[in-house]
């Protein structure tokens, strides 16, 4: 085994850092998804409600939020969702390890959810959320204002360019985000089919 005692010694020895990384992967503990930390709910809902004022129904806030801890081939990672219903358009934000990249990291990735009342699919994060029913302006004759923010943690974000714009995440992280935003959406999601279901009724009347 090759030594080397000072990080110079490191830096100059290859075969030293593999045989450092071989004992750290053998001997340390593996650190918990949760010391990740995370924005949480409520600073969300601050923020949301400053900016679009969040609506309210039957005393009851129309926002929703979803979080999920977890360890993807031995990479810790996390995942939270927060959605509301706005008086004012809103739109999608995104997070990338407590920073804001400029656009969907992940506008190249095809999320598929299996809910309970259909299946949602959709080109990234944008495309799924307004298939889901979450989007500002008017489908099916439905006028609707929201906001959602996605946060994405993990000590190495696997990017597919030197800006770091693009990431390439695993199925099971995929997955993972599918199914996170599938149930944050979920009310907004059924709201959305059901309205769809009843302008097509009114259609049909119409037709006959």
């Amino acid at each position: 085994m090759v030594a080397a005692n000072t990080m110079e010694q490191l830096a100059e020895n290859p075969l030293a850092i593999t045989n450092l990384h071989e004992a750290i992967l053998t001997h340390a503990t593996e650190p918990k998804p949760e010391i990740l930390g995370r924005v949480g709910p409520d600073h969300f809902r601050q923020r949301f409600n400053a900016e679009f004022t969040i609506k309210s129904e039957r005393r009851s806030e129309r926002y929703w939020y979803k979080h999920q801890w977890a360890i993807d081939e031995g990479t810790p990672y996390l995942i939270e969702v927060a959605i509301a219903e706005t008086e004012i358009e809103g739109g999608i934000f995104y997070g990338l390890n407590y920073s804001s990249p400029f656009a969907d990291p992940l506008a190249e990735t095809q999320f598929t959810f299996h809910g309970k009342e259909e299946i949602i699919m959709g080109n990234g994060l944008m495309g799924f959320l307004q298939e889901a029913g979450v989007y500002c302006g008017t489908h099916f004759g439905r006028k609707l204002n929201t906001v959602a923010a996605i946060h994405l943690v993990m000590p190495l974000l696997p990017t597919l360019d030197k800006g770091k714009t693009r990431l390439a995440i695993s199925k099971n992280i995929t997955n993972a985000i599918a199914e996170i935003l599938g149930n944050a959406a979920s009310v907004l999601t059924k709201e959305s089919i059901n309205w769809r279901k009843h302008q097509q009724k009114i259609e049909d009347k119409q037709h006959k």
